[in-house]
C-alpha cells in the first residue's frame, strides 16, 4: 500500500492486462502485442497457456478468446475512433481509445508526409469487473486506463505520422523477437512504453513513458482526476502536503519541463509553514507559490490542508479502515519504525483522536517533552496524509440570518447600536452564515484569532458556533 493507502493488491487483482490492436491498410484487425503474457505463449488457435499445459485461471479469462476474433473487436468501426471505448463482456471490462491516423479520417486533408500501413489502432486495458464491483479495485481505475490510452495513442499518432514509428515498433512486434534493452539493436520502445504503463496503472504511481526515446508523456495515477475548475481555491493561510514523504522519489516523477519554483515547493512545502510563511523564508511570490501547489496538486503529487497549529482539532474520520487486520496496521508498523516512544502504536494514536481537542491540549498531555511533540507531529501528519484523521474547523452562525441585509441591520442597530464595538461586529456579520470557519474569515478580514473570538463572545444571544469537518 502507497503512503496515500492504496491497496495495491486490489489493483493487480483489477488490472488483468494491456494489449495493442491495430487495423492495416489492407487486411483484417490484428492483435500485436498483449502483456503481461508474452505473445510466445499464444496457442495457433488463439488460446493462452500457462506454460505447463494448463489454463491461467479465472483472473485471464480474456485469452481464452480466439486471437482474431479478439482483434476484431478491440478495433473499433472507423465511425467510433476517437472517442472513449468501454465494453464489458461477462466479468472482463475493455476500456480504450481507438485512433484513426489522420490520412484515414475522411475530415481530414491527406497531408501524410511518411509512408505507414497502419489505418487505425487501439491501447486497451482489460480490468476485472468484479473486483470493480465489489469495490475492491481503485474507484477511478476506468477513468485512468481511458486517460491513458488516449494521451499514450495521441503521441504514438504523432510519432507514425513524423516518422512512420509505429509501422516500424508494429514489424518488430511480428517477428517476436525484440528486447526492451535500449542498447540492443532489436530494442522495441512500444513494448517497453505498453508495459511501463500498465505497471503504473497497477501499481498506482504516476509515471513518465517515452515514446521513441524522446516524446515525454506523463501519466496520472488511477485516483479521480482533479480538473482546475473544480478544485477548491488555494488560500494563502494554507500549505501543501507532498503525497509521500520520500521528496526525492516524487522529484522523479516531475515532468523534465517542471518549472523551478514547482521544484522548491516540493523540497521546501512544510505542514506546520503556510504559504505566506514560505513566501518570506524562500523569497517567492506567494502567487507564484499558488500556482505551483495547483500544479502539483494537479499532477497529483501534493495535497493542500490547513497548516497545522495549535489550535487545530482534529479526529479520527468516520471513513477510516480501522479494523483488526487492515493493511495500514503494517504500513504504520513500517513508518513508525524509528520512534523512540512506543506509545505511538496506531490503536493507541487513534485513540488520542477519538475525541475533538486542540492540538495544544495534545501537547500539555505529552509534558512539554520536545522529542515526544516533535514524534506526535511527524504520526499527524502521517494521519493526515492517509487520511485516517480529519480536521474540524469553527463556524459561526448568526440566528438572524434569515432576514434580509436591512431587516438585519436595523435588528442589532436597535439592540446593539450603542455599543463601542458594533461597527466591528456588523462588519463581521457577512461571515456569519456557516459557510466561513474562523481561519478564512481572520485572513478575509486580516484580524487576529483573538479580535475575532472578542467580537464573537460579546454577542451570545445572536452568535453560535459549530464545529465540524
Amino acid at each position: 500500500m502507497s503512503e496515500l493507502g492504496f491497496e495495491e493488491d486490489h489493483a493487480v487483482q483489477t488490472m488483468l492486462s494491456v494489449s495493442f490492436v491495430y487495423v492495416p491498410l489492407s487486411g483484417s484487425p490484428r492483435l500485436a502485442f498483449h502483456y503481461p503474457e508474452p505473445m510466445s505463449e499464444i496457442k495457433s488457435d488463439g488460446a493462452m497457456s500457462d506454460g505447463s499445459g494448463g489454463s491461467l485461471g479465472d483472473s485471464s479469462r480474456v485469452h481464452s478468446l480466439p486471437r482474431a476474433f479478439f482483434a476484431d473487436f478491440l478495433c473499433a468501426k472507423l465511425q467510433l475512433c476517437d472517442a472513449v471505448m468501454d465494453i464489458t463482456i461477462d466479468r472482463l471490462r475493455f476500456i480504450g481509445y481507438p485512433l484513426l491516423l489522420p490520412s484515414s479520417n475522411p475530415h481530414s486533408k491527406p497531408e501524410r508526409t511518411v509512408q505507414h500501413d497502419i489505418k487505425s489502432f487501439n491501447v486497451v486495458f482489460t480490468v476485472n469487473r468484479s473486483e470493480l464491483l465489489k469495490n475492491r479495485g481503485p474507484l477511478h481505475m476506468p477513468t485512468a486506463c481511458s486517460r491513458a490510452s488516449k494521451v499514450i495513442g495521441i503521441a504514438l499518432r504523432y510519432e507514425e505520422m513524423r516518422c512512420g514509428y509505429l509501422s516500424e515498433q508494429v514489424a518488430l512486434l511480428k517477428t517476436g523477437s525484440y528486447s526492451h534493452n535500449q542498447a540492443s539493436s532489436n530494442h522495441c520502445n512500444l513494448s517497453m512504453v505498453l508495459t511501463e504503463t500498465f505497471e503504473s496503472l497497477r501499481s498506482s504511481l504516476i509515471t513518465r513513458v517515452f515514446v521513441n526515446g524522446w516524446l515525454e508523456v506523463s501519466l496520472p495515477p488511477p485516483y479521480e482526476p482533479i480538473e482546475p475548475s473544480d478544485r477548491e481555491p488555494i488560500r494563502p493561510y494554507q500549505t501543501m502536503l507532498p503525497i509521500d514523504s520520500d521528496i526525492s522519489k516524487l522529484e522523479a516523477l516531475l515532468p523534465r519541463g517542471a518549472s523551478q519554483v514547482v521544484r522548491t515547493l516540493l523540497r521546501e512545502a512544510n505542514p506546520c509553514k503556510s504559504f505566506q510563511d514560505l513566501e518570506v523564508e524562500i523569497d517567492i511570490p506567494l502567487e507564484t507559490l499558488l500556482m505551483a501547489a495547483g500544479t502539483l496538486v494537479e499532477w497529483h503529487l501534493g495535497i493542500i490542508s490547513e497548516t497545522i497549529s495549535k489550535h487545530n482539532v482534529y479526529v479520527v474520520s468516520p471513513t477510516a479502515d480501522i479494523a483488526v487486520g487492515s493493511p495500514l496496521y503494517f504500513e504504520f508498523e513500517k513508518f513508525s519504525g524509528n520512534v523512540r516512544d512506543r506509545r505511538w502504536s496506531l490503536p493507541g494514536l487513534l485513540l488520542q483522536f477519538s475525541a475533538p481537542q486542540t492540538l495544544e491540549k495534545h501537547r500539555t498531555a505529552l509534558g512539554g517533552s520536545a522529542v515526544l511533540v516533535m514524534e506526535f507531529i511527524a504520526c499527524l501528519i502521517w494521519l493526515i496524509r492517509i487520511g485516517l484523521v480529519i480536521q474540524l474547523k469553527t463556524y459561526i452562525h448568526l440566528s438572524l440570518f434569515d432576514y434580509s441585509e436591512e431587516e438585519r441591520a436595523a435588528v442589532l442597530n436597535e439592540k446593539y447600536g450603542s455599543r463601542s464595538d458594533f461597527h466591528s461586529f456588523l462588519k463581521l456579520t457577512k461571515y456569519f452564515d456557516g459557510k466561513h470557519h474562523v481561519e478564512d474569515i481572520m485572513w478575509r478580514e486580516n484580524c487576529t484569532r483573538e479580535e475575532l473570538f472578542r467580537i464573537i463572545d460579546s454577542y451570545p444571544d445572536v452568535l453560535t458556533t459549530c464545529v465540524h469537518e
